[in-house]
C-alpha cells in the first residue's frame, strides 16, 4: 500500500512541477516583464504543453465518439456522446508517454499495443481510484462482470490497445 502511495505522490509532484513551469511561461509572456531569453528558457516546456493539450482534446473527442456510438446499443439514435472535465487531464497525461512511443516505434505493433494497453489500464486504475475516493469518478463499471474495483473493465482491452496505437501515431507523426 505504501508503494502505491509513493508512486502517486511522485507522479503528482512531477505533474505539479511541469504544470507550474507551463503556467509560469504563459504568465511571463502575458505580463511582458521578462526578457526574451528568460521566456525562451521557461518555454522549453511549450512542446510538452502543446502535446498535453492536444492529447486532452483528442481523448475528449474519442470518448464522445465512443459514448455516442455506444448509444446505438440502447437504440438511442440521437447519438449523444458525453465526457467529463476530469477526463481532460487524464487523456492529456498520454503526452507523458511520447518518449516511450518514440522508443518503441520499431517494435512489433502487437508488443507496442499490449504495452500501451497495460499502461492505459494502469492510468485508468490510478485516476479512477483517486477520483472514486473523492466521489468524483465520472465512470462506474460496476455493471460489468469484467470490472476491477469498478474503475477498469478488462473487456476494454482491445479499445485501449487501439487507443494506445492511435495516440502513438497522433503524437509522433511529423506535422
Amino acid at each position: 500500500m505504501k508503494e502505491k502511495y509513493e508512486w502517486t505522490e511522485m507522479y503528482k509532484e512531477f505533474a505539479e512541477v511541469a504544470l507550474n513551469k507551463i503556467f509560469d511561461t504563459l504568465y511571463m509572456a502575458y505580463k511582458g516583464d521578462k526578457s526574451p531569453a528568460e521566456i525562451k528558457k521557461a518555454s522549453d516546456y511549450y512542446p510538452f504543453m502543446k502535446s498535453f493539450l492536444r492529447c486532452g482534446l483528442v481523448g475528449w473527442c474519442m470518448e464522445i465518439i465512443f459514448t455516442a456510438a455506444n448509444s446505438l446499443r440502447r437504440r438511442d439514435y440521437t447519438l449523444k456522446g458525453c465526457t467529463s472535465l476530469w477526463m481532460f487531464p487524464i487523456y492529456g497525461s498520454a503526452s507523458f508517454l511520447i518518449p516511450l512511443f518514440r522508443l518503441l516505434k520499431k517494435t512489433s505493433v502487437w508488443i507496442r499495443g499490449c504495452i500501451y494497453m497495460l499502461l492505459f489500464f494502469f492510468a485508468e486504475f490510478l485516476s479512477g481510484s483517486f477520483l472514486q475516493k473523492r466521489e468524483l469518478c465520472p465512470w462506474d463499471y460496476n455493471r460489468s462482470k469484467w470490472n476491477i474495483n469498478r474503475v477498469i473493465r478488462l473487456d476494454y482491452a482491445p479499445i485501449w490497445f487501439l487507443a494506445g496505437l492511435f495516440f502513438e501515431h497522433f503524437t509522433t507523426k511529423k506535422h
